[in-house]
C-alpha cells in the first residue's frame, strides 16, 4: 500500500476545499439558528410553567433539572432583565430627582463659591433636613459648614432644630473643633432646655449619616460638666453603657474632675470606683485626680502611696502629679514636707518632671 493512501484511511475521507453557497448560505444558517433558539426556549418556557409562579420569582428552581442550553439562556435572560431593571430605575432617578435634591445640589455649589446672595434666595426653600445635608456634605470643610449654618441661624423665618444642631456637632468634633462643638451642645441644653439625654438621642439618630466618631460622646459629657448638668453628664455615661457604647477613660477623667471641683468627694470615690470596675485603664490624668482628691482630705501619706502605685502601673508622673502634692502639703500647713517634694521631683520622678519643668520654662 503506498503512503498516501495510507494516510488517506487514517484521515478519512478527504474534506472538500470549498464550501458549497447552496447549502450554507446566509440565510438557512440564520433560520437554522433561530429556529434552534425558539426550540430552546419554549422547552424553557414549559419547563417554567409546571413550576409554580413564586418560586420562579424567587428564582428558588434548580437550574441543574434544565438542559444546558436552556439553563444558559434561561440565566443570560435573568441577569440581563435584572441589570435592565436596575439601570431603568436608576436612571428614572437621576432624570427625576426630588425637588428637595435639586434645591440640595444648588445650594452645595453656590455655597462652595460663597455667593451669599444667590444663597439668600434659597433660604425659603431651606428645611433642617437640607440643612443636616448640606452640613453633613462639607464635613471635610468644617470652618465653611459652621459659616453656614451661623449664617442660616441669622434668618429670622429659620429655626434650628435638634436634627441639624446634632450635624453640625457632629462635623466639628470629627475635625476637631471641640470648642464649638461643646458651645453648640450648651446652646441646646440652656437656651433650647433640652435634657443630656434628648441631646445624646439626637446625636446617635444622625450618628451614620454625619459619619461620625465616638469622640462626640465624649464631647457631650464635658458639655454637660461645663454648664453644671452633673446628673445629666452620670446620664449619658450610663445610657451609652447599656447600649453598648462606652465612652473613653477621657469622658470619665473629665467628669471625676468635675466632682473634685465641686468638692463631692465622696461622689468622687463612688465614680472612681465605678469606672476601674468596669474594666477602664488609668492614665496619668487619673492618678492626678486621685492624688489631688486625697490630698484635699488631707490624706498625703495616701496620696504619696497613689503616687507610687502610679510608678509601678508604669506610668510617668507630670508637673501636675508633683503640684497637686505639693498643694497638699501646703494646705496641711507641713512647709518643710512641701520643701522635700520640691527637693526630691527629679529623684521620684527619674528627671522626667526637672526635663518637662524646663521644657516650660523654655517656651515661657
Amino acid at each position: 500500500m503506498s503512503q498516501g493512501k495510507r494516510w488517506a484511511q487514517i484521515l478519512g475521507p478527504k474534506r472538500p476545499s470549498k464550501v458549497s453557497l447552496e447549502n450554507l448560505s446566509r440565510g438557512s444558517v440564520f433560520e437554522r439558528a433561530r429556529n434552534k433558539q425558539e426550540a430552546t426556549f419554549k422547552e424553557a418556557v414549559l419547563f417554567l410553567s409546571s413550576l409554580q409562579v413564586r418560586n420562579f420569582q424567587k428564582k428558588s428552581f434548580n437550574f441543574d433539572e434544565l438542559g444546558c442550553e436552556q439553563s444558559m439562556f434561561l440565566s443570560c435572560c435573568l441577569l440581563k432583565n435584572s441589570f435592565l431593571s436596575r439601570a431603568f430605575h436608576v436612571g428614572r432617578h437621576f432624570a427625576n430627582p426630588s425637588r428637595e435634591d435639586i434645591v440640595f445640589r444648588a445650594i452645595c455649589v453656590n455655597l462652595r463659591q460663597r455667593k451669599w446672595k444667590v444663597l439668600e434666595k434659597m433660604t425659603p426653600s431651606l428645611t433642617n433636613s437640607l440643612l443636616s445635608r448640606v452640613v453633613c456634605e462639607f464635613r471635610k470643610s468644617p470652618k465653611l459648614a459652621l459659616e453656614f449654618y451661623n449664617w442660616v441661624g441669622e434668618s429670622k423665618s429659620f429655626s434650628y432644630t435638634l436634627e441639624s444642631s446634632c450635624a453640625i456637632v457632629h462635623v466639628m468634633t470629627d475635625s476637631r473643633r471641640f470648642d464649638d462643638a461643646l458651645s453648640i451642645m450648651g446652646n441646646l441644653m440652656r437656651a433650647y432646655n433640652m435634657s443630656p439625654l434628648e441631646v445624646l438621642q439626637g446625636l446617635v439618630d444622625s450618628y451614620e449619616l454625619c459619619e461620625s466618631t465616638p469622640a462626640v460622646f465624649d464631647a457631650l459629657v464635658r458639655a454637660c460638666t461645663q454648664i453644671g448638668a452633673t446628673k445629666g453628664a452620670y446620664e449619658v455615661i450610663k445610657k451609652l453603657r447599656v447600649d453598648g457604647c462606652w465612652v473613653s477613660i477621657h469622658a470619665w477623667n473629665n467628669f471625676l474632675s468635675h466632682l473634685v471641683q465641686l468638692n463631692d468627694i465622696g461622689r468622687f470615690w463612688e465614680v472612681y470606683k465605678e469606672m476601674v470596675s468596669c474594666g477602664y485603664v488609668e492614665n496619668v490624668n487619673t492618678f492626678n485626680l486621685v492624688i489631688y482628691a486625697l490630698c484635699k482630705e488631707c490624706k498625703l501619706v495616701e496620696a504619696v502611696s497613689a503616687y507610687y502605685r502610679m510608678l509601678k502601673s508604669g506610668i510617668w508622673p507630670n508637673v501636675v502629679s508633683f503640684n497637686m502634692m505639693i498643694d497638699g502639703a501646703c494646705r496641711m500647713g507641713d512647709l518643710e514636707l512641701s520643701l522635700k517634694l520640691v527637693g526630691k521631683m527629679g529623684v521620684m520622678s527619674r528627671e522626667s518632671v526637672f526635663s518637662e519643668f524646663s521644657d516650660l520654662q523654655l517656651y515661657n
